[in-house]
């Protein structure tokens, strides 16, 4: 019995020993064949290290020919040459900066960099969702940013119209909808901010993905943002935004645009503020004088309980002018302008708070310069460059200011109490007014453009212009969300 357990422990011994020697060769075989691999390794990467380095060297060069956009001091020369826009290839997001708004800012859709601190470079604002527009499968398209829906038709009238004839459209189509079981009779013309929201400044003449707006025309949309002789128009394809005679006294001599139509709040990351109007504005002499929103605009009569729309022209058919009267029975509800509806966020109380030398904005969590002219008469490169500038000498206890993008600059100005002579305005809070100042945005079509605001009689609006012109500089910062 001792015997047989002494055998057995002898035969489980030799087990271990023979497994262990196995492992050892195993190892062994396994060192020699990597060096021999490493080895091979070594030599091929002493044959390609020479390549390398040319190909390392070659990247160096082109670096220093084309140095990346925001690191890019000097401005597109201002001239004609073809030299291609900055790479955008690399579409890293900067990450979204809540302010301490009531509202939040979008992004301007610009990814290019053309000059150190503009647009392109700091992307300020928030990011726009991807995709950012819904096919609802019922000819309506809802913006997933701010909330809103779009008629698909982009135009619903074939040719331009005027401004009072946009208005009676309105009418007509709602109260054609009623039985018609849509679930939607409460289409409006858009305030000037509700248009401008769909612009996409990262590229120019096709903005909006023809996906979604198939038959969306470069031209001039109306808005219902008023002032009886003066309406504010949009060109949301570009984001060109300028003023057009609305005057109801003499209808032949009307300026037209096309028809769009929205619907709904705006309750989206980005959602849109109201403009401010709360006046409606007529009335049958052309003059500005303000009428109660309730009431019918323009050459309006009523008898009884039937409203009905006037108007006259002169027939020269025959030689002998002839005048012509019209008449369409129209609803006597409502002006179907801007200070009508009043659609859009609500301003705070108390919008701005004013600062010795700085404005807070409560409404979009922007804090600007008080001297809305800190400079004035300066080329786009120069706006940069000062405003660089103020950021190394901590201009009044800050170091991170900038120049506005286009929809920053915009949301600073007042079309609340328009005036026939310069349109939206400045607000009073805001001392040293200019006529006109820069954006950081850059204009796609062509980069020797740049994107900014006019506030006097024959260029009041958003325009672009070449950036060696001379237009005064405002700053701005963000107030972050705490």
């Amino acid at each position: 019995m001792e015997r047989a357990d002494e055998i057995r422990r002898v035969r489980s011994v030799g087990k271990r020993n023979e497994m262990f020697w196995r492992l050892i060769w195993v190892a062994i075989i396994a060192v020699i064949v990597g060096g021999v691999m490493l080895s091979a390794g070594c030599g091929g990467g002493g044959g390609g290290s020479d390549e390398s380095e040319t190909e390392n060297s070659d990247q160096n060069q082109n670096n220093n020919q084309n140095p990346p956009a925001d690191q890019n001091d000097n401005p597109p020369a201002d001239n004609n040459n073809t030299t291609s826009p900055p790479d955008d290839s690399d579409t890293t997001s900067p990450p979204d900066i809540k302010t301490a708004g009531v509202i939040q800012l979008p992004r301007t859709g610009q990814t290019v960099s053309y000059a150190k601190g503009d647009d392109g470079d700091i992307q300020a604002g928030i990011a726009w969702p991807d995709p950012r527009f819904f096919d609802n499968g019922n000819n309506t398209i809802t913006d997933k940013l701010t909330g809103l829906m779009w008629m698909k038709r982009s135009v619903i009238s074939q040719y331009k119209v005027s401004a009072l004839d946009a208005a009676v459209y309105i009418d007509k189509l709602n109260r054609s909808l009623i039985n018609s079981g849509t679930p939607y009779i409460d289409w409006r013309i858009p305030n000037v901010n509700e248009l401008r929201s769909v612009s996409d400044f990262s590229e120019s003449g096709t903005a909006l993905p023809a996906i979604y707006f198939p038959d969306i025309k470069d031209d001039l949309y109306w808005t219902s943002t008023t002032l009886n002789i003066v309406t504010l128009a949009v060109n949301p394809r570009k984001g060109l935004l300028e003023r057009l005679s609305s005057n109801y006294y003499y209808r032949d001599d009307l300026e037209k645009a096309y028809l769009w139509l929205v619907r709904g709040l705006s309750t989206g990351s980005s959602a849109i503020p109201k403009t401010g109007q709360k006046k409606c504005y007529g009335p049958n002499d052309g003059s500005t004088s303000m009428i109660d929103c309730n009431e019918r605009i323009g050459w309006i009569t009523k008898s009884g309980d039937s409203c009905f729309y006037n108007w006259w022209v002169y027939d020269y058919s025959y030689g002998t002018p002839i005048k012509r009267e019209y008449k369409i029975q129209i609803p006597c509800d409502g002006a179907r302008q801007d200070g009508q509806y009043q659609a859009g966020i609500d301003w705070p109380d108390s919008r701005f708070i004013d600062g010795i030398n700085v404005v807070t904005d409560q409404l979009t969590g922007l804090m600007w310069t008080k001297n809305s002219r800190l400079k004035e008469n300066a080329s786009w490169q120069q706006a940069l460059d000062f405003t660089a500038q103020m950021n190394n000498e901590k201009k009044f206890g800050y170091s991170d200011w900038r120049l506005p993008n286009i929809n920053e600059l915009f949301s600073v100005i007042d079309c609340s109490g328009m005036n026939s002579s310069d349109g939206c305005a400045n607000f009073p809070i805001f001392p040293n007014w200019g006529s006109a100042y820069w954006s950081s945005t850059t204009y796609a079509g062509d980069e020797n453009y740049a994107w900014y605001w006019a506030s006097w009689f024959f260029e009041s609006g958003i325009h672009y212009g070449l950036k060696k012109d001379m237009r005064d500089v405002w700053l701005t910062r963000t107030v972050p969300a705490e």
